[in-house]
């Protein structure tokens, strides 16, 4: 039996990996729900989210240097053979896309703190990696996410990890083929 997983912090060797890895997941989990182009569009901005996770993994630095909360803090699980199977980022604030995405009908969620995606290779799925890539990356901490309602896995994930859905659903918009989704959010867990 291989080992489990380790699941560590993104540091500039891994985010050329990362991203490609990320571009994969969004690809495989979103397929039979958003237009065919879908996958293109996200492949043309790999370039950009490289330079993104390496801005990202210097600011964390910064940041625990300073003392402070990192703004975003991505995580990635590797397999024994050094394949990123898992990819998560948590932030310390809401995603920049949420107010101008939802206008006049956004509400902030309840607290600051937000998963602003998990995924995994679908080999990883039922592993017990999900469950400890959020405990990673949130910990017991209140926070909040974005799902869309077809992705039933996710969502039962996540109602059995205290969240429950507060604001939605809402009209995920045409990247992202129009589907439902809704927030959910869970109080602090942290005994």
């Amino acid at each position: 039996m291989a080992p489990a997983p380790l699941i560590s912090e993104l540091t500039h060797a891994d985010a050329e990996a990362y991203a490609h890895a990320h571009l994969v997941l969004l690809e495989t989990t979103y397929a039979h729900l958003v237009d065919p182009d879908f996958a293109h569009l996200r492949w043309a901005e790999r370039d950009e989210r490289i330079a993104e996770l390496h801005a990202d993994v210097d600011e964390a630095a910064d940041a625990r240097a300073a003392g402070r909360t990192p703004a975003q803090r991505h995580l990635v699980a590797m397999n024994a053979y050094g394949t990123i199977v898992g990819v998560a980022c948590a932030a310390a604030e809401v995603g920049e896309w949420e107010r101008p995405f939802l206008g006049d009908a956004w509400v902030p969620a309840a607290v600051p703190t937000n998963l602003a995606h998990l995924y995994l290779m679908p080999g990883a799925h039922g592993t017990g990696l999900a469950q400890r890539m959020l405990d990673t990356a949130l910990g017991g901490a209140a926070a909040y996410l974005w799902v869309m309602t077809d992705n039933t896995r996710a969502v039962a994930f996540y109602r059995r990890n205290g969240f429950t859905v507060d604001y939605g659903p809402v009209n995920s918009g045409q990247t992202w083929g129009r589907n439902p989704m809704v927030r959910m959010s869970r109080p602090d867990q942290t005994p």
